[in-house]
Order: C-alpha cells, then structure tokens, then sequence
C-alpha cells in the first residue's frame, strides 16, 4: 500500500485489510460478477429462444394464410435458414429480403440446368402467392425481378477506358436471369463478354428513372442475339429523369386535385370536375420532359396534385396529366413561381413535349 495513505488511515482508526482478505474480497467481487454476467445470458437465451419460437409460429401461420403448399413452405424456411436471415417474419412484407434469400439460393446450389428451372418456376409461383409479382405504376420497383419485359433500357461499360452506351429491350425476366436482346448495332456485339460489368438504366412509366448494376453471364449470339444478365442486390430509384429544359411562355389551365381524388388517379386519369368549377390559369416558364415551373396566383405545397392542360405548337394540346408540386417560391405579394414534375403521363404525351423542348432548342442554335 502507499505510505501516503497510514496517516489517514491512523487519524479515522481504519485497519487496512490483510493480504489474504483483499484476495479472498476480490475472489467474491469476482465470482458474483460470473453470476450475474451468466445470470443474463441464460435470460437473454431464453428470450431470444421464446423470440425465436414464437417468429416460427407466425411464419407457420402466415404461410398457411398465403395458402402455401407444404412444399412452399418447406422451400421458402429452407431459404431463411440458408440465408441466415435473422428478422425473417419480414420476408412476407419485404420483396428485397425475398428476392436476397432467392440470390444466395441461386449461387449456393450446385444443381443441373433442368433442376435449376424447376426451382425457378417454384420460386416464380412462390412469388405470386406472396404479391411480390407485380409493381404496378406509381408503385416504387424495390427489385429487378419487378421490371417487366418490353422496358426500354441503357447499357453503359467501360472497354480499354473508353464508355459505351448502347440502348437495348429486356426480352424476359426470369428468377435467376434477366435476358436482354443484343444492339440491333451488330459493331456491338463483339463487344460483349461473359464477366462483364454493365450499368443498367431505365425509365419506369408513370413512375421514375432506375439504374442498377450488373454482370453477363452468357452470351448467346444465335439470332436475334440474347445477353443472360444477372439479378442486381441494390436497385436505385431517381427521383426525376434528366430532360433539356427550356424558357417558354405558354399558357397553363390547372386543376388542385382534393385528396379523395389524389387516391382515385392511379386506377383512372380521368377525374370527374364539376362544370361550375373552371380552371385555374397560369403561365409555364420552363419546360421539360418531366415536368413545368409556373408562374401562379395561388400558392401551393409540396406534395400537391394538380391536373394541368396547354398547348404545344399552337394547335396541339397537352390535357388531363397530372403533375406533383416539389417546391414553391413566393416571388411577390399574390405571385408564385411553382416547380412541378409530371406524375401521370403517356410515353406518347412525353415524346410530344420531348420533341417539342428539341424543335425549340434547334431552332435557338440557328438564331445564334
């Protein structure tokens, strides 16, 4: 002990303890410590095993509200213990923890080609049971499983450093593949090779702009030429798609959309207005193909639906679309400049005002 410390120890008569009592002290400070440490593990295993039990009961019991077969179901706990998913009552509310326990599957297994279909076509029906086959418009894709065949898509790599892009269709989308028909460009398609990393863009009608990433893994070259591409982990959803945008002044017509009408446009764009109810005008300062600034006497939020209507190349006109306010500016005392992106709106109706936004700016380029 520290000499320091006998004076006080003397002046409050305290008798500092022999070596054997601060070991045998110590030993009983330790030995409780080991107890309450294993006190708590035992508890913390049985809950986490009470935890565990009763995640099995409501998976059991979901599997036999979704109507599952023994066999489905046998696959679906198969693919949660594989996969050590530890949350696993969210497979039946989360499409992207599905479609991870379907990739681990797929690189997991050794099996034939035949056996890897049949498994396929299980998980596909597996996946309508569950409602994790359809993302309808409006509805934000969370997998690559949920793009549709036809879509319109951009393939970006990189060869020797220099980028391409080439733009392509996916043909079919399958549960371990996405098929992609080859450029009709054939100068591409030697360009192509089994490892090779792509960058996949593409715009989802009625919905946003997605981009993942991915890797070939066949290529095959009969006509009409088809690239197998695998499933991407991560999705990425942006916002609003990147048009040229304009300065114009044309008149707007608007309606503000109520919210049980903001609930109805989804299943039908052709909302009911009263006749006595006359549109709201404004002025439409710039123009792209995603969407408008204007110039307004009302003020709105973000988040507001209007209906709008305007006319392109003086006798066309662009009517019942519907777009979301993102921001607002007051610019004066019953004046506001409001930024809005098209929510509901045709591929053709774009195509018009992407055209229109073009004509505009080719003719800018020969003034100057």
């Amino acid at each position: 002990m520290d000499e320091s410390w006998r004076p006080i120890l003397r002046l409050f008569k305290i008798i500092p303890p022999s070596k054997e009592t601060a070991i045998a002290f110590g030993a009983a400070i330790g030995f409780i410590i080991l107890i309450s440490v294993m006190v708590h593990i035992v508890l913390y295993l049985k809950r986490r095993r009470k935890y565990i039990f009763e995640e099995w009961d409501w998976f059991y019991r979901m599997c036999e509200a979704k109507d599952l077969s023994v066999r489905e179901m046998k696959i679906l706990r198969e693919m949660i213990r594989n996969s050590r998913v530890k949350n696993f009552g969210n497979i039946f509310k989360s499409v992207k923890l599905f479609d991870k326990c379907i990739d681990f599957e797929f690189k997991r297994l050794e099996i034939t080609e035949e056996e890897r279909e049949e498994f396929a076509d299980e998980i596909s029906e597996l996946r309508r049971k569950l409602h994790f086959d359809r993302f309808p418009p409006g509805e934000i894709l969370n997998s690559t499983r949920g793009i549709t065949p036809e879509q319109r898509i951009r393939m970006e790599f990189t060869i020797y450093a220099k980028k391409h892009y080439v733009s392509s269709t996916i043909l079919d989308v399958k549960e371990d593949s996405i098929y992609v028909l080859m450029p009709e460009d054939e100068k591409y398609n030697d360009l192509f090779k089994v490892g090779q990393h792509l960058e996949i863009y593409f715009w989802r009608s009625g919905d946003a702009g997605y981009k993942f990433s991915t890797v070939i893994n066949n290529v095959m070259t009969e006509p009409p030429g088809v690239l197998q591409i695998d499933h991407s982990k991560e999705i990425e959803r942006s916002q609003r798609r990147h048009y040229f945008r304009i300065d114009v002044s044309l008149p707007l017509y608007f309606r503000p959309l109520t919210e049980k009408q903001k609930s109805t446009i989804k299943e039908n764009r052709n909302i009911f207005f009263p006749k006595e109810s006359k549109p709201y005008s404004g002025m439409i300062t710039s123009l792209s193909g995603g969407g408008i600034s204007f110039i307004s006497g009302l003020p709105f939020e973000k988040g507001d639906i209007l209906w709008l209507g305007f006319h392109l190349f003086e006798s066309l006109i662009i009517s019942n679309i519907y777009g979301r306010v993102i921001r607002s500016k007051k610019i004066s005392e019953d004046r506001f400049k409001i930024f809005l992106e098209f929510l509901l709106i045709t591929d053709k109706e774009r195509e018009i005002i992407v055209g229109f936004v073009a004509s505009k700016q080719r003719k800018s380029l020969k003034s100057k």
